[in-house]
C-alpha cells in the first residue's frame, strides 16, 4: 500500500506530542507491591475537540459482571446528554484488548470502536489498550473529561487530570462512580491507603453513589464537589427473560470464591451444617452455584451440588425463575445484584445487613442477617425452606417504585462541563 503525503500528514497530526512528567513517568519498586496501578507518559494533543473517557478496567465478555455492566450504563447515559459527534476513548487499564472487547462496548455504547494505542488521538470512538502498551504516552487533551470506574481507575484519572492541568493551566474535574467501599476489599495495607486517598480530592471529584446505601455510607464519611445518587436497578434483561413457572427445589448460591465479600467459605460451611441436621429431608433440596467456575474440591463435603459458574443471561434467567431459595452474601455497604435478582425471580432470598444496609426492606422475599456465621446462615436457611414450604413469603416481583434508574444526573453533569468547554471556545 502506498502512503501519500496526504497520509503523512494524517498519521502525525493524530498523534501527540511528548510531555514531560518527571519522576511520576518512571517504573519504581513501589509499583512491584501494588500491581492495579503503574506510571504512565503523556503527550500534549492540541485537539480541541471534547473527549469522554471511560477509565475501565476490562472489556473481555467472560469479565464483565454487574460493576462494568454498570459503569458501562452509567457512562452511556452521560454520554446520550453530551453532543452527538463527541469523541469518545475507552481507556482498558488492567487487561488486554481482543476483538470480543471491541464487539462488547460497541454492543453496549451502541457505537461503532476502533482499536489504538494510548498515542493516537483520532476523532471517533477508540479503544485503548494502555495496559498492553503502557510504554507508549497517552495522549491528552485540553478538552479531555474522565470518567472512572474503580479505584484504581480513580488513581489513574486523577493524575492524568494533574498533567492536564501542567498542560493546559487547567483540568477538569473527574467523574467517579463508587460501587462500594473499596478498601474494605483489602486489609489496612498499602492497597487500602492508596484506594481510600481517591476518596480525599474533594475539589476535583464528580462522585456518583450507585445504591442509597452505598450513598448514605459515603457521605457519611467523605465530601465531594459534587455528589449524586444513581438509584440500584436490577438488570433490565434478566428481568425480561423470567418466567412464570414451578418452583422447584433448588438453592441457588452466588458462589464466588475469589471474592472475599462475598463469604464463600461460611455459606459453604452453612450449607454442609444444615443437610445433615435432617439430611433425609434437606438432602432432597438440589444445591447449585454460579457466579465464577472453581474445583470441586471446595464444594466436596456437600451433597447433590453441582457447580455452574458465570452463565449466559438467558440460562441464569431460567434458573432463577425455577429456583426456589436464593443465597448471595456481602459483607460491604452496596446492596450487590444478585440478592435482588433472586428476590426479583421469586426465590427466597438470604443475604445479609451491613452498618446501614438492609436489603429486607426493599423486598419482601428477602431475608436479612443481622450477624455472619455458619450457624447462623444454617439457621437462617432453614427458615428459608419453611417460608417456602408453607408459602409464607409472597412470591412477588420487585416493587415498581424501588431502584428505578434515573438518568437526570447524566444531563446536568454533561451540562457543567459544557459550559466551561463552551465559554472558554468563545
Amino acid at each position: 500500500m502506498k502512503i501519500t503525503s496526504k497520509d503523512l500528514v494524517r498519521i502525525l497530526r493524530d498523534r501527540a506530542r511528548p510531555w514531560l512528567t518527571g519522576g511520576e513517568g518512571s517504573r519504581s519498586k513501589f509499583y512491584n507491591f501494588i500491581s492495579e496501578i503503574y506510571p504512565v507518559h503523556a503527550s500534549r494533543s492540541d485537539n480541541m475537540r471534547p473527549r469522554f473517557n471511560i477509565l475501565l478496567p476490562t472489556a473481555k465478555p467472560e469479565k464483565i459482571y454487574g460493576g462494568i455492566a454498570t459503569a458501562l450504563k452509567v457512562a452511556n447515559e452521560i454520554i446520550i446528554s453530551l453532543p452527538e459527534n463527541i469523541d469518545i476513548r475507552i481507556i482498558i487499564t488492567s487487561d488486554s484488548v481482543n476483538r470480543e472487547s471491541i464487539s462488547e462496548v460497541s454492543r453496549r455504547l451502541n457505537k461503532t470502536f476502533l482499536v489504538g494505542r494510548p498515542n493516537e488521538d483520532p476523532k471517533g470512538c477508540l479503544v485503548v489498550d494502555l495496559f498492553e502498551y503502557k510504554a507508549n504516552p497517552i495522549s491528552i487533551r485540553k478538552n479531555d473529561i474522565f470518567f472512572a470506574t474503580a479505584w484504581w481507575t480513580a488513581e489513574l484519572g486523577f493524575r492524568l487530570a494533574k498533567m492536564q492541568k501542567s498542560m493546559f493551566r487547567r483540568s477538569l474535574d473527574l467523574i467517579y462512580l463508587i460501587q462500594d467501599f473499596e478498601p474494605g476489599f483489602y486489609q489496612w495495607s498499602n492497597h487500602y491507603a492508596i484506594s481510600e486517598a481517591t476518596y480525599h480530592n474533594e475539589d476535583q471529584t464528580i462522585a456518583l453513589m450507585n445504591s442509597q446505601e452505598l450513598f448514605d455510607f459515603m457521605t457519611d464519611k467523605y465530601k465531594f464537589k459534587s455528589q449524586y445518587l444513581i438509584p440500584f436497578v436490577v438488570n433490565e434483561e434478566i428481568t425480561r427473560a423470567l418466567r412464570e413457572c414451578k418452583k422447584e427445589k433448588i438453592i441457588l448460591v452466588y458462589g464466588r470464591p475469589s471474592v472475599a465479600r462475598n463469604c464463600f467459605e461460611v455459606i459453604v460451611e452453612a450449607l454442609r451444617l444444615w443437610q445433615f441436621s435432617e439430611p433425609s429431608k434437606n438432602l432432597g433440596y438440589q444445591v447449585i452455584f454460579v457466579g465464577e467456575n472453581f474445583s470441586n474440591l471446595l464444594v466436596n463435603e456437600l451433597e447433590n451440588k453441582c457447580i455452574l459458574g458465570k452463565l449466559p443471561f438467558m440460562e441464569y434467567a431460567d434458573l432463577l425463575s425455577r429456583s426456589a431459595i436464593g443465597i448471595s452474601l456481602m459483607l460491604s455497604p452496596h446492596p450487590s445484584y444478585p440478592p435482588l435478582e433472586m428476590a426479583n425471580a421469586g426465590c427466597v432470598t438470604i443475604t445479609n445487613n451491613f452498618e446501614n444496609k438492609n436489603l429486607a426492606l426493599h423486598h419482601n422475599n428477602i431475608l436479612s442477617l443481622e450477624k455472619v456465621s455458619p450457624q447462623r446462615l444454617a439457621n437462617e436457611i432453614e427458615n428459608a425452606v419453611l417460608c417456602f414450604e408453607s408459602g409464607s413469603k409472597p412470591i412477588a416481583k420487585i416493587a415498581n417504585n424501588s431502584y428505578i434508574f434515573e438518568s437526570a444526573y447524566a444531563k446536568e453533569i454533561a451540562d457543567k462541563f459544557l459550559t466551561i468547554i463552551n465559554n472558554e471556545d468563545v
